[in-house]
């Protein structure tokens, strides 16, 4: 085993060399797409015309693909058929996640075709390619005729307002909003369910206050625009989600990026980016929130929250452009824009029970530098404790500024800072709050860790090779020695997972919050695949050849055991706003499992603390908490509901949830106010518990 000292990007290794290859340039060459003949599959598939094969290009970026997941993916699994399977099962999920465009008949001639030879077609000295580009010929058929069907219903109940078809009196009448795990339907199957779709989607905008008109225009335009996205593909969109299938075979952090995809990526890490500050990802044909960025417009303003989905987006003064089902990529460029201007997103919230249940939210353009997301400092007095707080949003650096020599923003650096004036201040002692934290620079969570250690290992890592390595306090002094509670929660990932960990391991302090912390235990290298493909004489694919991103390490704390899926568990646990929530590591796809190494050598510190004692005072306090008591309603709530997928089109049954929950929001309201709390800003709860324990573990170590 060998120590070392790491400086890269927790989140993302990137070779620069490489990554600079992707060419923006997003496919010139796919106007001259051969067309392949007809063969018994067409005739499987209902005699269609003959659709596009691969051009050559792509073919040569697979090749690329495969090869470097197999020689540098940390696990990779063996190509065979199982993984043929998985990747085939994989695509068409990704294609048709609610089962509604692809038939039984389409599934049992796919799968006859194609779903034990994808295997061997990617192994192949040149990849023919021959399955992701007529499943998508298919796909684009049986997409157009479901929106022929929709379009037909929606001009049934304009000309006919009492169409059976759009009878929301009948209490009985449900629609199932997740059909993933239904049987593939038949042809007459599929009219049934769209006829239920296309009704709840018009009671919904009802719900939401739309005239049934207006409700109508909206939702024809949605449709006539699902079919044009799917129309409008190109080549690279195909290739993007056929070896992107192919990746998450391998773990679900692993993908290829088209060069359009890898520039939106690219701002997504650089140091800055304009926009609202949110990472979005597609969830079941919503555009869903999945993270805020420390610092950013989304996360400075409150409103927009982990989990939201946004059903329409619009420019300031503008009309809303609806972009439910709408490729990800386009929502995008609507969300984004030109520092200070305004755009308005219509979201769902992550916690509303009913789905016609909406809110608009403005949001001023800016531009998010990381450094903007700075550790902050303040103090609290708990029951004659003097508590500081420090608000660790991500683990930064102003790499311009380390360059240029001098003083520089860093996380280690703000944060010993604030450590230094707390010590002024006689604080008594400090809760470091990482509830938001995502990860962010190794570095930086060494040295940040370090604040509060004399030195030792912090976090071992492993490599494919099962190589290991001792990451360690790069400074032997240490900052803070008092009392340290750290505040976490399911949203605290990587980075901050090391540095949760650490303390805990090392007994250096409490670590107080939601169940477990995220769950993210694996590290990422970018690829560049331009150099690699030109080497080898594919000029023409090395213009477009992207990049892939792919799992490269794993993490271990220092007592051996892996964070990754099983995070980091508390030693007092509060309720948490994400419980219940599938946001954690062990939620996703095909996860890389936990595992445990040995031991580094280190040697904990005396840690002379009651934590049951500690423990039982925060029940009693949480248990008397009318904040407390808010979230816990809201989380029986969720949990009662985890598995309801079945939604009411009975419209007096909706409208009375609605009303219901309308309800509740102003019950809360009065009940703050007549606690003296601000009804629009209330307190946060669970800081000022974690502040409460830090004054307990106070007064258990010094009276």
């Amino acid at each position: 085993m060998t120590r070392a000292r790491w400086s890269f990007a927790l989140m993302l290794l990137v070779p620069l060399a490489l990554a600079s290859e992707a060419s923006q340039d997003s496919g010139m060459w796919l106007a001259d797409a051969p067309i392949a003949k007809a063969d018994p599959f067409q005739q499987a598939v209902d005699a269609k015309p003959a659709s596009p094969s691969a051009p050559d290009p792509t073919r040569a970026i697979a090749s690329a693909v495969v090869g470097a997941l197999q020689h540098g993916h940390y696990a990779p699994p063996p190509i065979d058929d199982a993984l043929s399977a998985r990747w085939f099962d994989r695509h068409l999920e990704s294609l048709d996640p609610n089962r509604l465009y692809f038939t039984a008949d389409d599934l049992e001639a796919l799968t006859r075709t194609h779903r034990l030879t994808l295997d061997d077609d990617i192994l192949a000295p040149r990849p023919t390619l021959e399955a992701p580009w007529r499943i998508h010929h298919l796909f684009v058929r049986r997409v157009g005729e479901r929106i022929d069907h929709a379009l037909a219903l929606l001009a049934r109940v304009t000309a006919n307002p009492d169409d059976p078809a759009f009878d929301f009196d009948n209490p009985d009448r449900a629609f199932d909003l997740d059909r993933s795990d239904t049987p593939w339907p038949d042809r007459a199957g599929l009219d049934a369910v769209w006829q239920d779709r296309v009704a709840e989607q018009l009671l919904r905008m009802e719900l939401s206050g739309e005239e049934r008109d207006r409700a109508i225009e909206r939702l024809t335009k949605r449709f006539e625009r699902i079919r044009t996205d799917v129309q409008s593909m190109e080549d690279l969109d195909i290739l993007e989600t056929w070896l992107g299938s192919l990746a998450r075979t391998f773990d679900p952090h692993s993908s290829w990026f088209k060069p359009i995809s890898k520039e939106n990526f690219d701002i997504e890490m650089a140091d800055k980016l304009t926009g609202i500050g949110a990472r979005l990802q597609l969830d079941e044909g919503y555009t869903t929130i999945a993270e805020l960025i420390a610092g950013g417009p989304a996360e400075k303003g409150g409103t927009l929250q982990a989990g939201d989905r946004i059903v329409a987006v619009a420019q300031k003064g503008e009309e809303p452009v609806d972009v439910v089902d709408m490729r990800l990529d386009r929502v995008v460029q609507l969300i984004r824009g030109k520092k200070g201007t305004v755009v308005e997103l219509t979201v769902h919230p992550a916690d509303a029970a009913d789905p016609s249940h909406t809110r608009v939210i403005a949001i001023t353009r800016d531009e998010v530098k990381i450094a903007d997301a700075a550790a902050s400092g303040s103090v609290e007095l708990h029951e004659g404790k003097r508590i500081g707080i420090i608000d660790v949003p991500s683990f930064y650096i102003d790499s311009d500024g380390k360059r240029r020599g001098g003083e520089y923003g860093s996380t280690a650096n703000d944060t010993k800072a604030i450590l230094e004036d707390f010590k002024a201040q006689k604080v008594d002692a400090v809760v470091l709050d990482l509830r938001r934290n995502a990860g962010g620079a190794l570095d930086q969570a060494l040295e940040t860790t370090g604040l509060f250690l004399p030195g030792g290992p912090v976090v071992q890592v492993r490599d494919r090779a099962g190589e290991i390595q001792e990451l360690v306090d790069p400074s032997p002094s240490v900052t803070w020695e008092g009392p340290l509670v750290v505040l976490v929660s399911e949203a605290s990932a990587s980075a901050s997972e090391i540095l949760a960990a650490a303390i805990q391991d090392h007994r250096r302090g409490l670590v107080v919050g939601g169940a477990q912390t995220h769950g993210k235990g694996t590290v990422q290298n970018l690829l560049g695949l331009g150099r690699y493909l030109r080497r080898v004489g594919e000029s023409e694919a090395s213009e477009i050849g992207g990049a892939l991103k792919y799992t490269t390490h794993m993490f271990y704390r220092v007592d051996g055991a892996s964070t990754q899926v099983e995070g980091v568990k508390p030693d007092i646990e509060l309720p948490s706003v994400y419980a219940g929530l599938d946001i954690n590591e062990g939620d996703l796809d095909n996860p890389l499992p936990w595992h445990a190494i040995a031991p580094a050598g280190y040697t904990p510190q005396p840690f002379d603390v009651d934590v049951g004692a500690l423990a039982a005072r925060s029940r009693e306090r949480v248990s008397q908490s009318m904040e407390f008591a808010f979230l816990l309603e809201d989380l029986m709530r969720r949990e009662a509901h985890k598995d309801d997928d079945v939604i009411s089109l009975h419209r007096s049954a909706r409208q009375a949830e609605i009303e219901r929950l309308e309800l509740i929001v102003e019950a809360r309201k009065t009940a703050r106010e007549m606690a003296g709390t601000d009804p629009e800003d209330p307190p946060d709860a669970i800081l000022r518990e974690a502040t409460a324990i830090a004054a307990d573990l106070v007064r258990q170590r010094h009276g």
